[in-house]
């Protein structure tokens, strides 16, 4: 098994803002803002997904979550140089994960990911396809209830967390393979003019514990945090067994304290061996 860190959700370019651990335990993870310069003239004329969409636990949607976390003076989203106001903001709902605090339902398909361009071919180099497993962080800040109810951020809590997870079943790509499938069609990857195009589908059930289900979204805990205590949150603490064995990056990557994750990149792929695996199957715990 091949072991893939993929930074996902909100980040410094695409959003703007860290995503939100709510009451120490819910990982939300915001969806990017959507681009739609490759989109079908077709996909065009589909109802898009806005963040009034998605909602928490506790049925609050992202929409009003965002409204309470973002300076009141500053409700727009960052979409590289464009600011895009909340209110008319679209997200790219990718990857679309199954979870049962907010779903009364289980979807026909419990994981989807697409994935083009240069994060693509980085993981056709590497090989990915089933039987791998994808573990997807990003940029997340604790948060606190104010006495009215709502959320704010708590400055200086900054990190990288794991806030997700699938096991590869098969591989689409998306402009060769037929695909009919209406619940996979809903995918917005389905909706790209690109050559290099494929989206990941998930097993039904994880082959190494195989009482989860082959995607989901973490509670979390400590052993979430990628980021080394007290340090900036590119700063990571992984044990030394990674090294030279995580791509995109070197040796050198590993210093005297931390580990120096790259700043760009989307895919990191891991090759498991039994101690990585110990450490993979202790995130579940």
């Amino acid at each position: 098994m091949k072991v893939i860190l993929s930074r996902k959700g909100f980040d410094s370019t695409a959003g703007g803002y860290p995503s939100p651990i709510l009451d120490a335990r819910e990982l939300i993870s915001f969806p990017i803002p959507e681009n739609m310069a490759h989109a079908t003239p077709d996909y065009r004329k589909l109802p898009r997904i806005r963040y009034a969409d998605h909602k928490t636990s506790q049925g609050i949607t992202y929409l009003d979550l965002l409204s309470q976390l973002l300076p009141p003076n500053n409700q727009n989203l960052k979409f590289r140089e464009e600011r895009i106001p909340l209110e008319e903001a679209f997200c790219h709902y990718d990857p679309q994960i199954y979870n049962p605090s907010t779903h009364s339902e289980t979807p026909k398909y419990k994981g989807l990911f697409g994935q083009t361009k240069s994060a693509l071919g980085h993981l056709v180099k590497e090989n990915i396809g089933a039987g791998d497993l994808f573990l997807f962080f990003g940029w997340f800040r604790d948060t606190k209830r104010k006495p009215d109810g709502t959320y704010e951020y708590v400055q200086g809590t900054d990190k990288h967390v794991i806030w997700g997870w699938l096991e590869v079943e098969r591989v689409i790509d998306v402009k060769r393979d037929k695909v009919q499938d209406s619940d996979l069609r809903k995918h917005p990857h389905f909706s790209l003019v690109r050559d290099e195009n494929k989206v990941f589908v998930s097993k039904d059930k994880l082959s190494f514990l195989p009482d989860l289900p082959g995607a989901g979204v973490f509670q979390y805990h400590d052993k979430l945090v990628l980021t080394k205590k007290g340090m900036s949150r590119s700063k990571w603490d992984l044990p030394a067994y990674f090294k030279g064995k995580i791509s995109y990056h070197t040796e050198a990557s590993f210093k005297k304290d931390y580990f120096q994750s790259a700043g760009i990149g989307q895919e990191f792929v891991v090759d498991a061996d039994d101690k990585i695996m110990k450490w993979v199957k202790n995130l579940f715990i």
